[in-house]
């Protein structure tokens, strides 16, 4: 046989019989008390979960934030510096091909593309002998 515990109505009639009524209501104001205070300190504490749970949400949207930031100049750097190496590469081949065909004409060993401002070099050379008339040396 299990013995169960006594109503609630009948506790509190136990209760209030053992202390009297002036007792009884002193002892719920101190019970109120501890409850009062015992939800405010959860309500604290909840309050700074809560806060800090937004707080550390916050701090995590900041950091994606910062991290796409700092991958989208990562990637605006290195296209950056991607066209200036193609500038400096057609700059550079530019350059050679103006060298080279400085050196072919200075050599002579190539045809002038257009042959506006030919320089005697590109003209006919003639010899001295040319010039005289036949058989006079």
């Amino acid at each position: 046989m299990s013995r169960r515990s006594p109503p609630l109505d009948e506790v509190f009639q136990r209760v209030i019989h053992y202390l009297g009524v002036p007792a009884l209501a002193k002892y719920i104001a101190e019970l109120e008390k501890e409850v009062t205070r015992a939800q405010a300190a959860y309500s604290q504490e909840r309050e700074k979960r809560l806060h800090a749970q937004q707080s550390l949400a916050h701090t995590q949207r900041a950091l994606q934030e910062t991290l796409q930031q700092l991958n989208d100049l990562r990637g605006k750097k290195e296209r950056e510096r991607l066209a200036r190496e193609r500038a400096r590469t057609a700059a550079e081949k530019i350059k050679e091909r103006k060298l080279r065909r400085r050196f072919l004409k200075y050599f002579g060993t190539e045809e002038p593309t257009s042959t506006v401002g030919l320089t005697p070099r590109y003209q006919e050379v003639k010899s001295p002998c040319d010039s005289l008339p036949h058989g006079t040396f």
